[in-house]
């Protein structure tokens, strides 16, 4: 499978809303592992995991905005 930057991008902008790896999986559901696989390439999340993430980065994206 191809590296999707797309989907790479969302996840590392949702590890630092959620303030690392551990917790972007504990707020995800899902396994350290498996989320780094995802955010190496090696495999695609699932549609809910992935608008979950986005969701988190997009919050992120929010406020961080306001200034």
């Amino acid at each position: 499978m191809a590296k999707d930057p797309k989907i790479i991008g969302t996840l590392r902008r949702a590890q630092l809303a959620a303030g690392g790896m551990s917790d972007l999986a504990s707020r995800l559901d899902v396994p350290v592992f498996e989320l780094t696989r995802w955010m190496e390439g090696e495999a695609a999340p699932p549609p809910e995991v992935y608008a979950a993430a986005l969701k988190i980065a997009e919050k992120d994206d929010t406020t961080s905005s306001r200034g």
